[in-house]
């Protein structure tokens, strides 16, 4: 175990071991959308290998949108108790001429030994500029076969000493799906109170939120059993609420992550007496009918859950007892663990401060954790490594964290220098230092949401009080969203509000370089929309879609 800081950590390791016959491969083949640079390139990370946005890598991935960088990418490994040697390889992607394509990676060598335990990785990419030249690219793999249902059904093979593995990965071709046109600023509630804590962009064209409502109708919500409900819905590209359902067993929902099966994966809490001093947490996993699979970690703080591509489940916030008989150095300490698909135990970590409050985590199992005074990177193995934290500046608090495209990291946070408070952005490279921060705000901002699109801009929502430079404030608190380039530069900044409070909460960002910030509302209509009649309570959730130039659909 490597680590590095102040932090206090423990080990605690569970895991199996399987005999391996001589002379044996595994090879495991996946396809998903890639994060792009100029021309459609892939982006490629510290490995070499393309960067992957959402979904992705999966088995199957469906193209419904034009163009598009797809890439496929094998992993071989000698899984024998002896080296072992490839005799022949067979990839009907190998030879495929269709538009734009890239390579990456070590090709396979034939006839030179695999030590025991060995792997490789490569990839190759395609850019896919229209439905057409998806099937082309069909047409290449299956040869004289019909393409079925527009899927390219793309086996890859290994043949060595003793035998053959194959692994497959399909591409299903789809006409291009037409964007619906979101308008106006979407006002969600009932005759009670509604906020939305997180919200997840997903690759299927829905934006999902969660939070809680004091339910009681005759908006969305209906009656709560308690005095709140938790609760998950999601819109369309239109805006127009296609799921949305209260979740009884809980009384709210603080973080959202979503694994390969469509399950949700929630921070539940519950605070019966009201007083939102939270008395009860856990991690919940959710169908995609939002039934309770199962809870996990109650009793501890949850705070964030992420998901990694192999099924793993990783978790940040605080307790302060033992998690899974592992007892932490002090009562009250802040933690970072990861669960296997069947929530058995890998490791748990234990940092010496109070509480983690967001993590973010890649397929691979690599991601950044933030929390009270520390910032740090950890792998699918448990090894943690702290990064410079935010400066020595007690006054800046970090609240979420992002992975960016080569392997470092953005955080978000409010400094509050003196009587003055402006959101901050952080950049932190891969090798953990701290490149670079900037200040975006009037004096009297503060930052709450944090998200990296797919182009590498980097999206942050909050409240302020009074007007940013050039704006006027719509009332006495406002939402506002900003955006970034990766190297930092303020590409806009945007408030918008009711004559009322508004605040910014949460934003997510789509494949194609929209954002989404959602937040409360305790006004009226938003200028140019008009508020539905039956949501009058005093806070309701709002969600507005924002263009990659920042201008409010």
């Amino acid at each position: 175990m490597r680590s590095a800081g102040s932090a206090a950590l423990v080990l605690a390791v569970a895991g199996a071991s399987a005999t391996a016959r001589a002379h044996e491969f595994q090879c495991t083949k996946q396809v998903g959308f890639v994060l792009t640079g100029e021309g459609g390139a892939p982006i490629t990370g510290e490995d070499g290998l393309p960067v992957f946005g959402g979904p992705g890598p999966v088995g199957v991935l469906a193209v419904d949108h034009y163009p598009a960088t797809v890439a496929f990418q094998v992993m071989v490994a000698n899984v024998a108790d002896a080296p072992s040697t490839l005799t022949g390889v067979v990839d009907p992607l190998d030879h495929a001429g269709v538009g734009a394509r890239w390579g990456f990676g070590t090709a396979l060598q034939l006839g030179v030994p695999f030590a025991v335990g060995e792997s490789q990785a490569f990839a190759l990419a395609f850019r896919l500029e229209s439905y057409e030249q998806c099937l082309t690219l069909a047409a290449h793999v299956t040869g004289d076969a019909p393409v079925c249902g527009g899927t390219v059904p793309n086996l890859f093979g290994l043949e060595f000493e003793t035998g053959y593995a194959e692994c497959r990965a399909d591409l299903v071709c789809l006409p291009d799906t037409p964007q619906l046109a979101w308008e106006g600023v979407k006002q969600l509630g009932s005759a009670s109170n509604e906020v939305v804590t997180q919200l997840v962009a997903t690759s299927d064209g829905l934006v999902h939120g969660v939070g809680w409502t004091g339910g009681g109708g005759p908006g969305l919500f209906g009656p709560v059993t308690g005095i709140f409900d938790a609760f998950h819905l999601a819109v369309d590209g239109s805006g127009a609420v296609v799921h949305g359902n209260q979740v009884a067993a809980f009384e709210r929902f603080g973080s959202l992550a979503f694994d390969a099966l469509g399950n949700a994966l929630v921070a539940a809490h519950a605070d019966s007496d009201g007083s939102h001093v939270v008395a009860q947490s856990a991690l919940a996993k959710l169908s995609p009918a939002d039934d309770v699979l199962w809870t996990e970690l109650a009793g501890a703080w949850v705070a964030d859950v992420g998901v990694d591509a192999a099924g793993g489940i990783y978790v940040t916030g605080m307790t302060e007892g033992s998690l899974y008989g592992v007892a932490p150095p002090v009562e009250r300490t802040a933690f970072l663990l990861r669960l296997t698909p069947d929530r058995t135990l890998d490791w748990v970590r234990f940092f010496d401060a109070f509480s983690g409050h967001s993590l973010d985590v890649g397929p691979s199992g690599a991601g950044w954790v933030v929390g009270t005074g520390f910032v740090a990177w950890f792998d699918a193995l448990g090894d943690v490594l702290h990064a410079a934290p935010f400066g020595a500046d007690a006054s800046i608090g970090l609240v979420r964290v992002a992975l960016a495209v080569d392997g470092g990291a953005y955080a978000v946070g409010t400094h509050f220098p003196g009587g003055s408070t402006d959101a901050v952005v952080a950049r932190y490279s891969a090798s953990r230092t701290l490149h670079w921060t900037r200040h975006v705000g009037n004096g009297a901002a503060r930052a709450s949401a944090l998200a990296v699109d797919a182009f590498g801009g980097v999206w942050i929502a909050g409240s302020l009080r009074g007007a940013l430079p050039g704006q006027a404030g719509a009332g006495s608190e406002d939402a506002f969203v900003a955006k970034l380039t990766p190297a930092g530069e303020l590409v806009f900044a945007t408030q918008l509000g009711t004559s009322a409070d508004d605040a910014g909460t949460a934003v997510a960002v789509d494949l194609l370089g929209n954002g989404y910030v959602a937040g409360w509302t305790d006004g009226g209509a938003f200028p140019g929309h008009t508020r539905p009649p039956e949501f009058v309570g005093d806070l309701d959730v709002f969600i507005a879609k924002v263009s990659p130039q920042g201008v409010i659909q």
